[in-house]
């Protein structure tokens, strides 16, 4: 019941921010921006109260406390997504008022992918127990790096592993798309700018999405419980 009831409010959710939220050339503001938020934390604690209260296998508070702080978790680790999403968007240029359309479309790319990564890595560790030392171990070689990495070290989008493959593997533009993310040239079909930083934002999701998974099942150390 839980997990029909989730994918109902994913969709729901998706319809709405699609529908409402995402309008080509709307320029978000602040305080659109705020309302939005709040919003979205209000339906995630609505659905952790159904939890609490709907859970068929008895242990609605143990889960929803579990599903909550997974949550919180991944809400934090989410901040640093912002700041390289935010150097993205002052690299290639892109106009606010097509901000709400790129991200929408790049969390939307990076759901599917964390979709995939936990569902392998809830299989792996319901299998091999020792996954788990494997996860802890790159926690450990990130954070390591991140120490003694050069504070005055920038993320230069164009040097980056994302955007080397697709400017191997796609036919990119720079020329101005007016919002559209495909342009004709010569019969062949371009991608702008736009389209490039979708692309980026998905891939280098799934960076940010590999610590993702120990954490979350840090907190959720049994993955054949029902949650």
């Amino acid at each position: 019941m839980i997990y029909i009831v989730f994918c109902a409010v994913v969709v729901v959710a998706l319809i709405f921010d699609l529908g409402l939220l995402s309008k080509k050339n709307q320029v978000v503001s602040l305080k659109a921006a705020l309302v939005q938020t709040i919003f979205w934390v209000l339906l995630s604690v609505a659905f952790c109260l159904f939890i609490l209260f709907e859970n068929d296998g008895g242990n609605g508070k143990e889960d929803a406390i579990a599903y909550f702080s997974a949550y919180l978790l991944e809400w934090s680790l989410s901040i640093d997504n912002i700041f390289v999403f935010i150097i993205i968007f002052s690299f290639f240029k892109v106009e606010p008022k097509n901000y709400s359309r790129v991200l929408l479309l790049g969390i939307l790319m990076a759901i599917v992918f964390r979709i995939i990564f936990i569902a392998l890595g809830s299989e792996l560790v319901a299998r091999f127990d020792w996954v788990m030392y494997i996860f802890g171990v790159f926690l450990l070689y990130t954070g390591i790096k991140m120490y003694v990495s050069k504070h005055d070290a920038e993320f230069n989008p164009e040097e980056s592993w994302a955007y080397r493959i697709m400017k191997k593997f796609m036919r990119i533009t720079n020329v101005d798309a007016k919002g559209r993310f495909i342009i004709m040239r010569n019969n062949k079909a371009y991608f702008t700018n736009l389209a490039v930083v979708v692309v980026m934002l998905g891939l280098i999701d799934i960076v940010f999405a590999v610590d993702s998974i120990p954490a979350v099942f840090s907190i959720i150390p049994d993955p054949e419980k029902n949650y």
